[in-house]
């Protein structure tokens, strides 16, 4: 069941949250972990696509970055405390995610997916790669990759599902699924959550290199109807936990679910965009836009 808005959430201004003075200090490699007036801030920032723990994607008006095809002129920049932007001088990108203290993985727009150390060098990683994602434990890496690699994505080319370790360079094709996308590999096990249709309606699945595929929403359900779960439009999050994870959907107005992986399912915990954990616990998301814009608390009470 929902949980009630006024047991769930706490409404709050930009800065009336601000961070605790006895909060231990913020990991700077570690997942974005934000007070409201910093989401609020990075909120506020026009044309901002991705954001990836201390990384975000801007890219100018009229690009269209969340297809993965095409050319794009989107560009890399930190961000600091106050959730204001500094570029890092890299460009024409799809992607960028956050590796290790030293490195950024980049996804170029020849879909090119490259590593590059903070003393400028760069290595290749793979070709033919879209919508990579970096978990949370500093070595694995998944990706959507193309069976025959090139520069340029054709709608209906065959793809797969690779996991990357990326510390013991060991690669796994865990799905070889066309119509299989989004993956998002889980901290601390060589395990993917991804999108798929096998079932007939797109669902949460995970797989790996030593598990059969588990379906984690919508069992057993046709079409969208009583207990349909959405997928993930914006930012997916993973919980301390590494078990759980919370997600942004918009099928209308965008709202934010939580997802387990233990006892598969997921559950609807309010409106919202943008989740980001919350500095002593917690989880922050974004309502609203321009003027309206406000940052909502869903509280650890609330949360595995």
């Amino acid at each position: 069941m929902p949980l009630r808005l006024s047991h769930a959430l706490l409404v709050l201004g930009f800065g009336t949250l601000g961070c605790s003075t006895d909060a231990p200090p913020e990991d700077p490699w570690g997942p974005f972990v934000s007070d409201a007036s910093r989401l609020a801030a990075l909120a506020a920032t026009p044309d901002l696509d991705i954001v990836h723990r201390d990384l975000a994607v801007v890219c100018p008006p009229g690009a269209n970055p969340s297809h993965r095809v095409g050319t794009s002129t989107c560009s890399v920049s930190t961000i600091d405390d106050q959730g204001q932007l500094t570029p890092l001088g890299v460009e024409q990108v799809l992607f960028a995610q956050r590796l290790d203290l030293e490195h950024i993985l980049v996804g170029t727009t020849d879909l090119g997916l490259r590593r590059l150390a903070n003393d400028g060098t760069s290595h290749a990683v793979a070709q033919g790669v879209l919508d990579p994602r970096v978990a949370d434990d500093r070595r694995h890496v998944a990706w959507v990759e193309l069976v025959e690699p090139g520069t340029g994505y054709e709608m209906g080319a065959a793809t797969q599902i690779v996991l990357w370790d990326a510390i013991d360079d060991e690669r796994w094709v865990v799905s070889d699924e066309s119509s299989d996308s989004s993956p998002i590999p889980v901290p601390e096990q060589p395990e993917v959550v991804l999108v798929s249709r096998r079932s007939g309606l797109a669902s949460y699945w995970l797989v790996g290199p030593e598990r059969e595929p588990l379906q984690l929403t919508n069992v057993g359900l046709e079409r969208p109807g009583e207990g349909f779960v959405p997928l993930h439009a914006g930012e997916f999050i993973w919980l301390p936990d590494g078990r759980h994870a919370v997600f942004s959907a918009d099928y209308g107005e965008p709202e934010v679910w939580l997802l387990d992986l233990d006892d598969p399912g997921a559950r609807w915990l309010g409106p919202g965009r943008m989740p980001t954990l919350r500095r002593g616990g917690g989880v922050l998301a974004v309502v609203g836009q321009g003027d309206a814009l406000e940052v909502v608390e869903y509280e650890a009470e609330v949360l595995p």
